[in-house]
C-alpha cells in the first residue's frame, strides 16, 4: 500500500513538473543570468510586517454553484467553519478580513480589480483566498462560469497594482484540480508571473480537494498550523507542514502544493489582543470540492 502510494505521489510530482509553465518560472535562460544566479547570495531577510493593520485579506467563497456543462448543483459543506477559521487566524495577524460569498463571474472579477486598483501604500502585504468548486486551474462562479486563477492573480502584478510592488502577495486556492467534463485539462492563458508572489493550492493537478461538515481539510490544516506556528515560523515552512499534515492524515489522495516566488521570508506577528484558539472542529465524511 505504501509503495503504491509513493508511486502515485511520484507521478503527481511529474504532473507538477509538466505543468510548471503555469507559473513561467524559467531559470538560466542565458549565460549572464546563470552567472548572476551563481554569484548572488540567497536572501535571508524578512518582509516588513508592522504591528496593527498590515493589509487586506480578501476571501471569495463560492458555497453554491452550478456546473455549466452538466447542470449539476454543488453545495460546499462546512462553509461556516471555514470562514470562522479564516477570519480568526488572519484577523489575529493584523489583516482586515473581507468576505464575499457566492459571487458571479462578473462580481468576482470586479472585486479583484477593485482591490488591485486600491491604494496599498500604507499596508505591508496582501492576502486573497479563492475557495469553492473548480477544475484544474479554475474556480467555478455561482453563475456556472469557470474563472482562471491566473486571471485573478495577475491583476496584482506591479504594472497594474503599483502600490503592492515589492510587497508579498499571498494567494490560497482551495478548489479541485481535476480534468473537465470531457476529460481534458484546462489550458491556462499565457502570461508571466513576477516575484513577490506565493500561490498555495489545496491539491496538485489531477487531484480533488476534500471538505465535509467540519469544513475543508486544507483550510483546517492551514488554520491549525498558522495559529500554532505563525509567530515563530516563516510561511513557507508552515506550508510545508500543511502538505505533510494532509498527506499523512487522510486516506483519500490529496496533496497540497505551493509556488513560491517570494524574495524574502514572510513571518506574521500576532496582534496584542490575540483571540484564543477555536474549539475542536468536527470531522465527518469528506466530499470533493
Amino acid at each position: 500500500m505504501k509503495i503504491l502510494r509513493s508511486i502515485k505521489r511520484f507521478d503527481l510530482v511529474l504532473i507538477i513538473c509538466q505543468h510548471a509553465k503555469i507559473y513561467d518560472m524559467k531559470f538560466f535562460e542565458d549565460e549572464r543570468t546563470s552567472a548572476h544566479f551563481m554569484e548572488a547570495e540567497p536572501p535571508t531577510n524578512f518582509y516588513h510586517m508592522k504591528n496593527g493593520v498590515i493589509g487586506h485579506c480578501v476571501v471569495i467563497y463560492i458555497e453554491n454553484a452550478i456546473c455549466g456543462e452538466t447542470g449539476q448543483q454543488f453545495r460546499r459543506k462546512g462553509a461556516a467553519d471555514d470562514l470562522e477559521k479564516i477570519r480568526h487566524v488572519f484577523d489575529n495577524f493584523g489583516f482586515n478580513v473581507e468576505v464575499y460569498r457566492n459571487q458571479t463571474n462578473e462580481q468576482i472579477l470586479t472585486i479583484a480589480e477593485r482591490y488591485a486598483k486600491s491604494d496599498h501604500s500604507n499596508f505591508d502585504a496582501f492576502v486573497m483566498l479563492l475557495v469553492g468548486h473548480g477544475m484544474q486551474g479554475t474556480i467555478l462562479s455561482s453563475d456556472a462560469k469557470n474563472i482562471y486563477h491566473r486571471d485573478v492573480v495577475h491583476m496584482f502584478k506591479a504594472d497594474t497594482c503599483p502600490s503592492l510592488q515589492g510587497k508579498p502577495k499571498l494567494f490560497f486556492i482551495d478548489t479541485c484540480q481535476t480534468k473537465n467534463e470531457n476529460g481534458a485539462w484546462e489550458a491556462p492563458p499565457e502570461g508571466k508571473l513576477e516575484e513577490h508572489f506565493l500561490i498555495s493550492c489545496a491539491a496538485v493537478p489531477g487531484e480533488k480537494s476534500y471538505s465535509g461538515s467540519g469544513g475543508s481539510w486544507f483550510i483546517h490544516s492551514l488554520y491549525y498550523n498558522l495559529h500554532k506556528y505563525g509567530e515563530n515560523m516563516d510561511l513557507v515552512s508552515i506550508l510545508e507542514r500543511v502538505t505533510g499534515h494532509i498527506t499523512d492524515c487522510n486516506v483519500q489522495c490529496q496533496t497540497p502544493y505551493f509556488a513560491n516566488i517570494l524574495t524574502k521570508k514572510v513571518q506574521f506577528k500576532m496582534r496584542q489582543t490575540k483571540q484564543p484558539a477555536l474549539g475542536a472542529v468536527g470531522e465527518n465524511s469528506m466530499d470533493e470540492s
